[in-house]
């Protein structure tokens, strides 16, 4: 993929993350793609990590370290994650359990991960009622499927795409990650939407 490109592409997909409004995200690109993911990281405090591979697509996860370790300190959340068989909540020990786990999906071996959605920052009842009811009965859907606070959702889904807009129109522009997390951050601190918010996932200031 061509260098602008891939430039707009990571931007969009990764938008909520580069606003601060997300803890992490899934980028999905051509594994020949990879050196242009670690080039447009270059200069920001953003993590990233291999989850696995799609026929000729890989997977990865785009983060912030420090917001992501908050999620995983949740003792409703260790919970849930030792339910699945986790015994360690370090970062590092997390994500590689779920990539092993996520590996295993892929080849058939397991069920979906569920706990794919804590790590992307899904409030946990979300979660669990997704596995509950099978993925029907929600309230609404947007970036997840959601089965308890419907309003508070659908805000949270409308940023992510004031996010997405305004990263894809900022990246087309010439703008890499350095300088959208800078002018996407502001942006957001500036909406009147933000006021006020409680936003599960999000990056705190």
């Amino acid at each position: 993929m061509a260098e602008d490109e891939f430039r707009i592409q990571g931007a969009f997909q990764c938008a909520p993350v580069l606003a601060k409004i997300k803890a992490s995200n899934l980028l999905t690109l051509e594994k020949e793609d990879t050196w242009q993911l670690v080039r447009i990281m270059e200069n920001t405090q953003l993590s990233c990590e291999y989850l696995y591979t799609i026929t000729k697509r890989s997977v990865w996860l785009v983060f912030w370290k420090d917001e992501l370790e908050k999620i995983l300190s949740s003792r409703a959340n260790r919970r849930f994650l030792r339910s699945l068989g986790y015994r360690e909540f370090t970062l590092a020990a997390v994500l590689n359990r779920l990539k092993q786990r996520c590996r295993a999906h892929h080849e058939g071996r397991i069920s979906y991960p569920h706990e794919l959605g804590i790590i992307l920052g899904y409030p946990l009842a979300d979660v669990e009622g997704f596995i509950n009811h099978k993925g029907q009965n929600y309230l609404c859907s947007g970036y997840w499927k959601v089965y308890e606070n419907a309003e508070g959702a659908r805000r949270l889904f409308a940023l992510y795409n004031q996010a997405r807009n305004q990263a894809a129109s900022l990246a087309r522009a010439g703008l890499g990650f350095q300088e959208l997390i800078q002018v996407l951050e502001l942006q957001m601190l500036l909406s009147e939407n933000c006021e006020n918010q409680t936003i599960p996932g999000s990056v705190s200031a």
